[in-house]
C-alpha cells in the first residue's frame, strides 16, 4: 500500500505574531514608587487638613448622631437612617463641580 500524500502545513497568522507576554502589555510609570506614595500622602493631607463645608456638616452630624443613638451599629441608629430623623439625614446633599 501507499502512503497517502498529505499537504504541508500551512502557516497561520499565529505563527507569524505569537502573543506577547501580559507584562509587556502594561506601561510602566515615569516616577518611582516612592514619589507616588509621596504625592499620595500630599493629598491626603491637603484633603484633610482643609475640609470642606460640607465635610464639616457631615462630621457635625455624625458626632451628633453618636449623642443621640450610640453606636452607629445599634438599632436606633438604623431605624433613624429608615426613616430620616437621623442628623445625617439632615445634611444637604453634595454637590460636585462641574
Amino acid at each position: 500500500m501507499s502512503a497517502i500524500a498529505r499537504p504541508p502545513a500551512q502557516r497561520t497568522a499565529q505563527d507569524d505574531e505569537p502573543t506577547p507576554d501580559p507584562a509587556s502589555a502594561v506601561a510602566k510609570a515615569p516616577h518611582s514608587p516612592e514619589s507616588t506614595r509621596r504625592l499620595a500622602q500630599e493629598a491626603f493631607v491637603a484633603h484633610f487638613s482643609n475640609p470642606s463645608h460640607q465635610t464639616g456638616d457631615i462630621h457635625n452630624a455624625w458626632e451628633k448622631a453618636l449623642v443621640l443613638y450610640g453606636n452607629e451599629d445599634s438599632d436606633a441608629w438604623m431605624l433613624a437612617l429608615e426613616n430620616g430623623t437621623h442628623p445625617l439625614c439632615q445634611v444637604g446633599m453634595i454637590t460636585r463641580p462641574g
